[in-house]
């Protein structure tokens, strides 16, 4: 009875009939698409399923209750074998550069972006302006973790990459480490002497991350210490 109950309430949840909670809980629109609650469903539908394959041993002409269960899953869903309609994707509006100029964004509300953010800047192809100062930046090398740019300034500049601040990126201007200024937009500003320089942008490993990687490794080595020894 609860497995049953608990799958009624999820395939109710997946309904229009349900919209009125999808809209007034927020909590529930974090899951952001109801069909998501079929993980859900096939976990409770497959206990089922073998609570009810155990009880077979047990009745009278199981052979037939087996090929009842069978067609109990297979028959209603015949209509479902063929998709529905088909989707024309053009690739081109797929790719990575088309959907930052489009805005997509993959979350419900922007939760995995960086607390420093405080208003959203419109896509733009430059991976690195001049907000103050005079000269060119280009991109030489970029990295999920690297970046390498070169500057030819005439007079001294600050310099913005579009990289979202956080913990661990640092900016070294020919190899000495330089202060990192944020943005109301959260982007990395950094300061850059006039003339030619090579500014290196990494992203490091902070203390914190050090000191909680060590406590993973050390737990999982009591872990496997502790199997080993039982």
């Amino acid at each position: 009875m609860f497995l049953l109950s608990g799958l009624v309430v999820l395939v109710f949840m997946m309904i229009p009939a349900s919209q009125f909670l999808w809209d007034h809980l927020p909590l529930l629109q974090q899951v952001q698409f109801p069909w998501r609650i079929l993980g859900d469903i096939c976990l409770l539908s497959a206990l089922m399923a073998g609570l009810y394959g155990a009880s077979l041993k047990d009745r009278h002409y199981s052979g037939l209750w087996f090929w009842a269960g069978i067609a109990f899953l297979i028959v209603p869903n015949l209509s479902h074998i063929g998709p529905q309609e088909y989707y024309s994707v053009v690739s081109s509006e797929w790719t990575p550069a088309a959907m930052a100029q489009r805005g997509v964004e993959t979350t419900v509300m922007a939760e995995f972006e960086p607390r420093w953010v405080k208003e959203r800047m419109e896509y733009t192809p430059d991976k690195a302006r001049i907000v103050s100062g005079q000269g060119t930046v280009s991109a030489v090398e970029r990295f999920p973790t690297a970046w390498k740019l070169e500057t030819s300034l005439d007079r001294d500049a600050l310099v913005e990459a579009a990289l979202l601040y956080f913990p661990g990126w640092t900016v070294s201007v020919d190899g000495m480490e330089t202060q990192v200024e944020i943005a109301d937009s959260g982007r990395m500003r950094f300061r850059v002497p006039a003339g030619r320089h090579l500014v290196a942008i990494d992203f490091k490993r902070t203390r914190v991350r050090f000191v909680t990687e060590v406590l993973s490794l050390l737990t999982f080595v009591a872990l496997i210490a502790g199997l080993l020894l039982t």
